[in-house]
């Protein structure tokens, strides 16, 4: 991450996934390395990272866009959910999940393996149940597989009561044990 821009590493590659406000991709980044990036899906900054003053970080955690928080790998058949710092508080929280998520599936056209980072994520005990229905009629209706990380061996523990009464939880805590899981299925399927 710099001033002008964030980098991945995606398998041994460097790729550009976003600019800072007013920069040029080509004359601000490109044309100061010595090599190209991998480029897709380039996404602008947020403009108040740049702004003098607080930036209220927690408001924009729990309040971001939920279309914000959904990415996905086409190439990977992928769909990524950043659940991090996201609170849960009631059911039209979860109903606004849902229908983020069913217009995400819809606009990509076919079911996807999905992974979740839940992360600082909080869900209010009462609506907890509603919350593993939800995430059932997702399973059911738009994933092939689903896998969810969180560092948090709490949140693992309490992720893993409410929906294991409804889906196979697959918790794992870091990301790359998540991905592991997607890399692992498609390698199975391949050889047979």
């Amino acid at each position: 991450m710099t001033e002008r821009c964030v980098f991945r590493l995606t398998s041994g590659q460097l790729e550009l996934i976003e600019v800072a406000p007013g920069v040029d991709i080509e004359r601000d980044i490109l044309d100061k390395m010595n090599f190209r990036p991998t480029i897709r899906a380039v996404r602008q900054m947020s403009a108040k990272i740049f702004q003098h003053g607080r930036m209220d970080l927690r408001g924009l955690l729990e309040d971001l866009d939920l279309s914000d928080r959904l990415a996905y790998d086409r190439d990977r058949n992928i769909l990524f959910i950043n659940f991090e710092g996201l609170r849960v508080r009631g059911p039209e929280d979860i109903e606004i999940i849902r229908a983020a998520v069913v217009e995400k599936a819809a606009h990509i056209g076919r079911r996807v393996a999905t992974i979740v980072n839940y992360d600082a994520f909080h869900i209010d005990e009462e609506v907890a149940q509603q919350y593993a229905a939800m995430v059932r009629y997702l399973e059911e209706s738009h994933y092939t597989k689903v896998s969810r990380y969180t560092t948090s061996a709490f949140m693992r523990i309490k992720l893993g009561e409410h929906l294991r009464r409804t889906v196979r939880p697959h918790i794992f805590e870091n990301r790359a044990d998540a991905h592991a899981f997607h890399e692992k299925s498609v390698t199975q399927e391949n050889v047979v």
